[in-house]
């Protein structure tokens, strides 16, 4: 079976972060005592988040971080990211939302800590934020169904922490969403 819980764990925008970050942190340490023995990976979709997580002393002997955006960044760095390089019990943290190859389909949970916005600090990501058309929340919601969809045949559960996700995802731009991954919210 698989399906998406929501967790409401308070406003993860930019005025509001600092301080829903720990909040962050112990919804993701109950997570990984409900899946001790399993497989997973983390989207932070922001360095202030993945940065709290590392730390936590109770997360960090399952984590191996996925930095793809360091100088030299190629398919090497990608490789021995594979789970199969790896025993059971190992979680995947994408810092900024870098979408890890998932070798056999070893993930059995996911966790979306924050939804997957462009980085405004980019002047054409700026661009299409400023501007009247919907490009710049179309493409946080495409990455946001990169991000849920897990193609394995396994249970998979995946946990949302985002509060912003039922109005962007679910509600406004709900005509993008698959009716398969909608019926994940329904469960």
């Amino acid at each position: 079976m698989k399906y998406t819980k929501i967790i409401n764990v308070g406003s993860l925008n930019k005025a509001n972060i600092e301080l829903t970050i720990p909040s962050v942190v112990e919804i993701v340490e109950k997570i990984f005592e409900i899946h001790k023995n399993m497989n997973g990976i983390i989207y932070c979709n922001n360095l202030l988040i993945s940065d709290a997580i590392e730390k936590s002393k109770k997360i960090v002997p399952r984590l191996k971080t996925l930095y793809l955006d360091q100088p030299g960044s190629n398919e090497n760095i990608l490789e021995k990211y594979r789970f199969n390089r790896y025993s059971e019990n190992t979680v995947i943290l994408s810092p900024s939302g870098v979408l890890p190859i998932i070798e056999e389909n070893k993930a059995e949970f996911t966790i979306i800590a924050k939804l997957p916005w462009g980085d405004i600090g980019d002047p054409e990501i700026a661009k299409l934020a400023k501007s009247k058309s919907n490009i710049y929340k179309e493409m946080m919601v495409n990455t946001f169904l990169e991000q849920l969809e897990n193609k394995s045949d396994k249970d998979h559960i995946t946990y949302i922490l985002d509060e912003t996700v039922k109005y962007f995802v679910l509600d406004r731009f709900s005509h993008l969403v698959p009716k398969k991954l909608k019926e994940l919210f329904a469960k």
